[in-house]
């Protein structure tokens, strides 16, 4: 994990505003398309990244996609591969579920990644499926977000992904443009940056803390750096969602947010419906991507942002 330079950079409240980007820039590209998802599930969203890659191609970009075995399970058939592969693209399935006792069901790829031509990366908590562009709503409004990042920095995204398809990949971190940025990952064994940086982050802020999370499960030295802060004076403000996905996940989120509240810090709900967008705001710094706040991500997926 290193600074990088970047030109500028594009903030996406909601999953419609992000694939609407994502495919202009899909169907625009010239020379690759890397794709690395979660959950990719058929659908209107589906069909239009078909349509998209298609075109990509057509102007000769090279196309690899990777998505995760399990996150896509039953969501995604094998027909469904084979349509990806018909638009161009070589395709890999993370660890795909296999009979135990060989499934490695804990660790997975909950990424989210699109990079086109080196000069794009997006990345945030929105997979490839209708429900997070409001196409169907089985929790209410689906309340997600994302990011754009143009510049050198979109190299190390592409590098993150093809640490994945091959296995491993090494580079510098491009200084080349007038901002900077810290594009960061997890990867087991190589894990817990993120959570490093966010309990710093929080016992450095002296005026907020604000977090989006769809689930809230953390560590002791998450939570006693959020209690801390709350107890100096920090404003920090945590926002689940009001209609889960998971009953099971909620109920785990509640006894954590029961747990913390008494030291000041304030939990809020989506009332709309599910929010699935994952961030933190520490003072002037936000970090964005594909983590949760809770111990999976923080230990056992790989994660990006």
């Amino acid at each position: 994990t290193a600074a990088a330079g970047y030109d500028h950079a594009t903030y996406f409240k909601s999953g419609t505003e992000f694939f609407k980007r994502v495919l202009s820039e899909i169907e625009n590209a010239k020379e690759r398309v890397y794709i690395e998802f979660f959950i990719i599930c058929r659908g209107h969203i589906f069909s239009a990244f078909l349509t998209a890659l298609e075109r990509a191609k057509a102007n000769g970009a090279e196309i690899k996609v990777i998505v995760d075995g399990l996150g896509s399970a039953f969501k995604l058939k094998k027909r469904d591969v084979n349509s990806l592969k018909a638009a161009g693209a070589e395709v890999k399935v993370f660890r795909r579920i296999t009979p135990l006792p060989r499934a490695k069901l804990n660790i997975r790829d909950h990424r989210k990644i699109v990079v086109v031509d080196g000069k794009v990366a997006f990345t945030g908590g929105i997979n490839l499926a209708d429900e997070y562009a409001n196409i169907i709503s089985p929790y209410g409004h689906w309340k997600d977000n994302g990011v754009a990042v143009y510049g050198g920095a979109a190299k190390i995204f592409e590098g993150m992904f093809l640490s994945v398809w091959q296995g491993s990949y090494e580079m510098d971190a491009p200084q080349d443009g007038k901002l900077r940025c810290l594009p960061f990952y997890d990867s087991p064994p190589y894990k817990n940056f993120y959570e490093d940086a966010c309990v710093c982050a929080i016992n450095s802020a002296v005026e907020r803390v604000h977090i989006f999370t769809p689930y809230f499960c953390v560590s002791g030295k998450t939570a006693s750096a959020l209690q801390t802060a709350a107890r100096r004076g920090v404003d920090v403000k945590i926002i689940l969602p009001h209609i889960p996905d998971k009953k099971y996940a909620f109920a785990i989120t509640k006894t954590y947010a029961y747990e913390l509240a008494p030291s000041g810090v304030k939990f809020f709900e989506y009332t709309p419906g599910f929010i699935h967008a994952k961030s933190l705001i520490a003072e002037g710094k936000v970090f964005l991507g594909s983590y949760n706040f809770d111990y999976r991500s923080a230990h056992f997926n790989f994660e990006c942002g």
